[in-house]
């Protein structure tokens, strides 16, 4: 009888601490894939035309976890599978990564300057 009390307070707070601790995981990953595109965009930026919609339009072509993505060179980490930068901000200048958004797991992450917003996505019926 105990050890199920024990159990029913214990468990809910072990599941916030898993919850949490993945949440964290992504956030990291998502920062590793903004400096990715950061130094992605060092090396390529004599090419010349850049803005937001080709960039993002060059790395959403293939999942990021395959060698020929453009941020295959970049990443030191391997993105969860199906993974995805959903979206793209840059700066004025066009130097510049101000805004990304990336989808993974269920959780979007929108990173804004220095601002992170987690968000669970809800499972579609």
């Amino acid at each position: 009888m105990i050890i199920a009390i024990l159990a029913a307070i214990t468990i809910p707070a072990l599941t916030s601490f898993i919850d949490k601790a993945r949440e964290e995981q992504y956030v990291l990953e998502a920062r590793q894939v903004q400096r990715a595109v950061v130094f992605y965009m060092v090396d390529h930026y004599a090419e010349g035309d850049f803005n937001s919609m080709t960039l993002l339009g060059k790395l959403t072509e293939n999942g990021q976890n395959l060698p020929e993505h453009p941020l295959s060179d970049y990443l030191t980490i391997t993105c969860t599978d199906d993974a995805a930068i959903e979206n793209l901000t840059l700066d004025l200048d066009n130097t510049r990564v101000i805004g990304l958004v990336y989808l993974v797991a269920g959780y979007r992450i929108e990173f804004e300057g220095k601002a992170v917003t987690i968000t669970k996505q809800e499972k579609e019926p």
